[in-house]
């Protein structure tokens, strides 16, 4: 299919040569004898372009141009315009229409306004997709207690030029908060340059970060700009910054303090202005007590430190997480969005997610690829989900001093919990736990577990 255009002209000639010119050029048209016709097609079908008769009836075409801009419809619009009207048609172009073009129109010239039309939409549409997909892509999501907080201490310390210590488990979203911290901050139009110091080799992390000049090492062929350079008027993520070497901490120690680069092989220092975001999964304290970590560039980063709660710890976003995640990826490999039911969900909560955030975002983008379904069930769920954890388990051992009595509540209390994910089907339960279902009706029996059991349902 081609590239979408409407033709709106009452003039049935005009349009079929129209029609028939632009679709040799593998355009598809859509055709509009009045104004009124044309706005219904306009809200069903996303044209990259309106060639505009200004006299219709009905609605005519002046009308319904101010009708697009009411709508904040950004679609080129091409005026067709007779020659004692083109005082009118410059009036349109002032107010934003793309072109105008006199009838009888040239068909070169329609050819060439339309193709100049489509592909500057075309181009502003992929790049507004492009800062919806970023924009989509590193949102801070959560409404629990954790993540407001959270939120509070990245509004607090986004506005200043502090350097800020991001530390939390891994995959708990600490690239995010760094981020975050920088689209909220003053130099938010600046770079932002991540480097991940446990993925750079200790004899590169230096000419990484600080660059070097040609001929500085062996391998020096050309010069070349440090990370700390190239973020200059941004911010600076260290990734990992407890995996980085003590040399290197020296350095970075000293652009800290004076604000300056020295490259490798190089004699004179190069001034930076960059804010300088620095986190870890590891407990620094205890690097600084094992001599791997300077304690000077500890409190030098540790200006303003923030911690990033694990999963676990915020629960109650789990289905919005899920609900982002889903759309994001249905988008993003072009399938319909999908939902995941309440049993789904459920289950999710259970499991300890010990990869955090990053584990759940892999795990909804695989059941997005996997599932040909619209909503992700139980059954679409890895084994290895089905996570249980006992609930109330020490109250339980000080209520209870028999071994026997507690053991059977331990079994009833993980029996329940499977039927109630399998919706108290028997079959389903049995099969998943791998009991026979003879075997496991006399377990019922035993434990007086009694529900709306069923076979099929």
């Amino acid at each position: 299919m081609g590239i979408p255009v409407l033709i709106a002209d009452d003039d049935l000639k005009i349009r079929n040569s129209l029609k028939r010119v632009l679709e040799l050029e593998g355009y598809t048209i859509e055709e509009a004898s009045n104004g009124m016709e044309a706005l219904e097609k306009i809200n069903s079908t996303p044209f990259s372009c309106i060639i505009l008769d200004l006299k219709m009836p009905l609605l005519d075409g002046e009308k319904l141009f101010e009708e697009l801009k009411i709508l904040n419809i950004p679609i080129p619009v091409i005026i067709l315009t007779g020659h004692g009207d083109i005082p009118q048609a410059v009036y349109f172009i002032k107010k934003g229409a793309f072109d105008f073009i006199e009838k009888p129109p040239s068909m070169e010239k329609i050819i060439e306004v339309v193709k100049k039309a489509t592909s500057l939409y075309q181009q502003n549409l992929k790049l507004k997709k492009q800062e919806t997909y970023e924009s989509f892509r590193f949102n801070l999501i959560g409404k629990s207690p954790k993540m407001v907080e959270l939120k509070k201490e990245i509004e607090k310390v986004a506005s200043t030029n502090v350097p800020v210590l991001i530390t939390g488990e891994s995959g708990s979203g600490k690239e995010l908060v760094a981020r975050t911290i920088h689209n909220l901050s003053p130099l938010k139009d600046g770079p932002f340059i991540e480097v991940n110091c446990a993925a750079i080799p200790d004899e590169l992390i230096e000419s990484e970060l600080f660059g070097h000049e040609k001929g500085a090492f062996t391998d020096a062929k050309e010069k070349i700009l440090g990370k700390f350079v190239l973020a200059n008027g941004g911010s600076i993520l260290l990734d990992e910054i407890g995996d980085m070497s003590l040399r290197a901490q020296a350095k970075v120690l000293r652009v800290l303090e004076t604000g300056e680069v020295e490259p490798i092989g190089s004699q004179k220092r190069i001034k930076v202005r960059v804010r300088v975001l620095a986190a870890t999964n590891k407990d620094l304290k205890k690097l600084i007590s094992d001599g791997r970590f300077r304690e000077d560039l500890y409190y030098r980063l540790c200006v303003y430190p923030i911690n990033v709660p694990p999963l676990r710890e915020h629960l109650d976003d789990l289905e919005e997480l899920v609900n982002h995640f889903s759309l994001f990826f249905s988008w993003e490999n072009g399938v319909p969005v999908k939902k995941f039911s309440k049993e789904v969900i459920d289950v999710l909560k259970n499991y300890p997610f010990y990869g955090n955030i990053r584990e759940l975002k892999n795990l909804v983008e695989r059941l997005i690829i996997i599932s040909p379904e619209k909503e992700i069930k139980i059954e679409d769920l890895p084994k290895d989900i089905f996570y249980y954890k006992p609930k109330n388990i020490e109250e339980k051992v000080k209520e209870i001093n028999n071994l026997d009595e507690f053991l059977n509540e331990m079994e009833k209390e993980f029996i329940l919990y499977y039927l109630k994910i399998f919706n108290w089907n028997i079959s389903k339960t049995a099969e998943f736990l791998k009991i026979p279902r003879s075997n496991f009706y006399r377990i019922l029996n035993k434990l007086n577990i009694k529900g709306e059991t069923n076979e099929d349902s």
